[in-house]
């Protein structure tokens, strides 16, 4: 699938501390909110989008086999593999505040390198580990369990990568992935967490944001590119998302 990341030889957790997204696999497809975990196993292919205005922010630690040999003897490789499994796990308040806490002193940890600090951090990223286990809301669940329904929204969003600089109506892309309309909105709104015509939209924003940095577009072409009929609505749309206009936007960021 375009556009997906893989660990090789390592594995990706971390904290969301604010904004909301959604994490696609080749498996399955879950939401992020602000508070909870995210476990990515290595050599899993996997993709992020934004689904909403907020800026996405938190917290994220890379590590091997070798740093929790320990933490699996202890816990067990199912126990492990079954964490690994649910991509997004939701805390309960209490262990929000302590994993926060954990991971601002691994950071801190990092930060001040020195020949005692693997040993440190290992026995912070075991108690990290423990401490999600323990505030694991068991009546919460982050995964979108249903096989069908994953499909449809894997090919949706397939099909929207491929044509959103065409702006596709909610009713052209639940033709395309053939069903109703009223089904496939009722998808993004339940298991997504916000409406079809604002993913398209924040979508369509984001990678206008790439072409304003990463290219000399003028901002009408930009447009274009990006799936807005019009510039002003661009423009328009693209302020209230980021404060300043696009030529702003691209004075302030550009990296040409």
């Amino acid at each position: 699938m375009p556009g997906m990341e893989l660990y090789n030889d390592y594995y990706g957790i971390g904290l969301r501390r604010t904004g909301e997204s959604v994490i696609i696999t080749l498996g399955k497809t879950v939401v992020v909110s602000p508070g909870d975990f995210i476990l990515i196993d290595k050599n899993l292919y996997h993709r992020s989008e934004y689904i909403s205005e907020d800026i996405v922010t938190g917290s994220r630690v890379q590590f091997n086999d070798l740093a929790v040999k320990n933490l699996i003897e202890y816990i067990g490789q199912k126990t492990f593999e079954n964490l690994l499994e649910q991509v997004v796990i939701h805390l309960n308040e209490e262990s929000i505040q302590k994993v926060s806490s954990i991971l601002n002193e691994m950071e801190r940890e990092y930060a001040h390198f020195d020949e005692h600090s693997n040993f440190v951090l290992e026995g912070l990223l075991n108690h990290l580990f423990i401490e999600v286990i323990r505030g694991q809301k068991k009546a919460a669940t982050a995964s979108i369990p249903d096989a069908m329904c994953s499909d449809i929204l894997l090919s949706a969003l397939q099909y929207m990568e491929q044509h959103f600089f065409e702006d596709p109506s909610l009713e052209s892309l639940a033709s395309a992935v053939n069903v109703s309309p009223g089904h496939l909105s009722r998808l993004f709104t339940l298991r997504l967490g916000t409406s079809y015509s604002t993913f398209l939209l924040n979508y369509k924003i984001k990678h206008a944001q790439r072409l304003l940095t990463k290219t000399t577009l003028s901002i009408t072409d930009v447009a274009e590119q990006s799936g807005f009929g019009s510039c002003n609505y661009f423009c328009y749309a693209f302020k209230k998302n980021f404060g300043v206009s696009p030529l702003q936007y691209r004075k302030q960021y550009s990296s040409q």
